[in-house]
Protein backbone atom coordinates (compact mmCIF):
# COMPACT_ATOMS: atom_id res chain seq x y z
CA UNK A 1 0.00 0.00 0.00
CA UNK A 2 2.75 2.60 0.59
CA UNK A 3 4.45 1.71 -2.83
CA UNK A 4 0.93 2.42 -4.12
CA UNK A 5 1.28 6.00 -2.04
CA UNK A 6 4.26 6.87 -3.11
CA UNK A 7 3.49 6.60 -6.75
CA UNK A 8 0.46 8.57 -6.29
CA UNK A 9 2.89 11.22 -4.84
CA UNK A 10 5.37 10.99 -7.35
CA UNK A 11 2.78 11.56 -10.33
CA UNK A 12 1.28 14.27 -8.29
CA UNK A 13 4.41 15.98 -7.84
CA UNK A 14 5.21 15.56 -12.01
CA UNK A 15 1.76 17.01 -12.42
CA UNK A 16 1.97 19.96 -10.09
CA UNK A 17 5.36 20.94 -11.50
CA UNK A 18 4.32 20.66 -14.71
CA UNK A 19 1.54 22.21 -14.66
CA UNK A 20 3.51 25.07 -12.44
CA UNK A 21 6.15 25.42 -14.88
CA UNK A 22 3.60 26.13 -17.94
CA UNK A 23 1.36 28.89 -15.78
CA UNK A 24 4.42 30.72 -15.10
CA UNK A 25 5.43 30.52 -18.51
CA UNK A 26 2.04 31.75 -20.24
CA UNK A 27 2.14 34.27 -17.53
CA UNK A 28 5.52 35.80 -18.38
CA UNK A 29 5.10 35.24 -22.27
CA UNK A 30 7.87 33.03 -22.95
CA UNK A 31 8.75 32.19 -26.52
CA UNK A 32 6.91 29.17 -27.44
CA UNK A 33 9.69 27.76 -29.97
CA UNK A 34 12.11 27.38 -27.62
CA UNK A 35 12.41 23.50 -26.85
CA UNK A 36 11.63 23.58 -22.94
CA UNK A 37 8.85 25.57 -22.84
CA UNK A 38 7.66 23.45 -25.81
CA UNK A 39 8.21 20.04 -24.01
CA UNK A 40 6.62 21.92 -20.86
CA UNK A 41 3.34 23.48 -22.57
CA UNK A 42 3.17 19.38 -24.47
CA UNK A 43 3.41 18.01 -21.07
CA UNK A 44 0.76 20.32 -19.60
CA UNK A 45 -1.89 19.77 -22.53
CA UNK A 46 -1.88 16.37 -21.60
CA UNK A 47 -2.75 17.10 -17.99
CA UNK A 48 -4.72 20.20 -18.85
CA UNK A 49 -7.06 18.26 -21.13
CA UNK A 50 -10.30 17.39 -18.90
CA UNK A 51 -9.75 21.06 -17.66
CA UNK A 52 -9.89 23.18 -21.10
CA UNK A 53 -12.18 25.80 -21.69
CA UNK A 54 -13.62 25.74 -18.10
CA UNK A 55 -11.91 29.55 -17.39
CA UNK A 56 -11.64 32.27 -19.97
CA UNK A 57 -7.83 33.14 -20.02
CA UNK A 58 -6.75 36.68 -19.29
CA UNK A 59 -4.58 38.44 -21.73
CA UNK A 60 -2.23 40.62 -19.57
CA UNK A 61 -0.35 42.36 -22.44
CA UNK A 62 2.58 40.88 -24.36
CA UNK A 63 6.47 40.73 -24.23
CA UNK A 64 9.57 41.83 -25.93
CA UNK A 65 9.14 38.79 -28.27
CA UNK A 66 4.98 39.53 -29.28
CA UNK A 67 4.44 37.04 -27.53
CA UNK A 68 1.49 37.37 -25.31
CA UNK A 69 1.22 36.89 -21.38
CA UNK A 70 -1.65 35.00 -20.09
CA UNK A 71 -2.71 34.88 -16.68
CA UNK A 72 -4.77 31.36 -17.42
CA UNK A 73 -6.84 29.94 -14.16
CA UNK A 74 -7.63 26.94 -15.52
CA UNK A 75 -3.67 25.67 -14.88
CA UNK A 76 -4.42 27.10 -11.12
CA UNK A 77 -7.89 24.92 -11.10
CA UNK A 78 -6.15 21.89 -12.39
CA UNK A 79 -3.57 21.91 -10.03
CA UNK A 80 -5.81 22.56 -7.07
CA UNK A 81 -8.02 19.27 -8.33
CA UNK A 82 -4.98 17.10 -9.00
CA UNK A 83 -4.01 17.60 -5.43
CA UNK A 84 -7.31 17.22 -4.42
CA UNK A 85 -7.42 13.64 -5.90
CA UNK A 86 -4.11 12.61 -4.96
CA UNK A 87 -5.31 13.04 -1.23
CA UNK A 88 -8.18 11.48 -1.98
CA UNK A 89 -6.38 8.63 -3.27
CA UNK A 90 -4.11 8.81 -0.15
CA UNK A 91 -6.68 8.53 2.52
CA UNK A 92 -8.20 5.70 0.30
CA UNK A 93 -5.45 3.77 0.35
CA UNK A 94 -4.91 4.29 4.04
CA UNK A 95 -8.25 3.51 5.23
CA UNK A 96 -7.73 0.03 2.76
CA UNK A 97 -4.39 -0.79 4.56
CA UNK A 98 -5.91 -0.21 8.12
CA UNK A 99 -8.40 -2.64 6.63
CA UNK A 100 -6.36 -5.20 5.60
CA UNK A 101 -4.12 -4.79 8.78
CA UNK A 102 -6.82 -5.49 10.65
CA UNK A 103 -7.83 -8.55 8.83
CA UNK A 104 -4.58 -9.49 9.26
CA UNK A 105 -4.33 -9.43 13.10
CA UNK A 106 -7.85 -10.92 13.20
CA UNK A 107 -6.24 -13.83 11.14
CA UNK A 108 -3.17 -14.14 13.40
CA UNK A 109 -4.74 -14.23 16.32
CA UNK A 110 -7.76 -16.73 15.54
CA UNK A 111 -4.42 -18.98 14.33
CA UNK A 112 -3.23 -18.67 17.54
CA UNK A 113 -6.63 -19.15 19.75
CA UNK A 114 -6.71 -22.46 17.45
CA UNK A 115 -3.58 -23.79 18.15
CA UNK A 116 -3.89 -23.40 22.10
CA UNK A 117 -7.25 -24.69 21.42
CA UNK A 118 -5.34 -27.79 20.06
CA UNK A 119 -2.62 -27.81 22.11
CA UNK A 120 -5.32 -28.36 25.26
CA UNK A 121 -7.25 -30.62 23.25
CA UNK A 122 -4.15 -33.26 23.13
CA UNK A 123 -3.21 -32.60 26.54
CA UNK A 124 -6.60 -33.78 27.47
CA UNK A 125 -6.30 -36.71 25.26
CA UNK A 126 -2.89 -37.85 26.83
CA UNK A 127 -3.77 -37.03 30.36
CA UNK A 128 -7.54 -38.48 30.74
CA UNK A 129 -7.10 -39.28 34.62
CA UNK A 130 -6.05 -35.92 35.38
CA UNK A 131 -8.14 -33.94 32.97
CA UNK A 132 -11.11 -35.59 33.99
CA UNK A 133 -11.53 -34.87 37.46
CA UNK A 134 -12.76 -31.71 38.39
CA UNK A 135 -11.31 -29.49 41.34
CA UNK A 136 -14.33 -28.90 43.69
CA UNK A 137 -14.65 -32.93 43.03
CA UNK A 138 -11.06 -33.94 43.99
CA UNK A 139 -11.17 -35.98 47.50
CA UNK A 140 -9.19 -34.33 49.96
CA UNK A 141 -6.18 -36.66 51.65
CA UNK A 142 -7.95 -37.97 55.04
CA UNK A 143 -5.86 -36.84 58.09
CA UNK A 144 -3.23 -39.12 60.09
CA UNK A 145 -4.59 -40.36 62.60
CA UNK A 146 -1.16 -41.28 64.39
CA UNK A 147 0.75 -37.92 63.93
CA UNK A 148 4.28 -38.91 64.37
CA UNK A 149 5.22 -34.52 65.18
CA UNK A 150 3.66 -32.70 68.04
CA UNK A 151 2.94 -29.83 65.43
CA UNK A 152 0.78 -32.25 63.16
CA UNK A 153 -2.96 -32.54 65.40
Amino acid sequence: MRVLGYLTYAYLIVVEVILGLAFILRLLGANPTSDFVTWIYRSADRAMNPFRGIFEPIQLGTSRQAVPAVFDTSFLFAMLIYGIVAIVIHMGLTWLGGQMHRLDANRVRQERLDAYSDAAESYRSERPDVMSQRPDVMSQPADDPNPTTPYQR
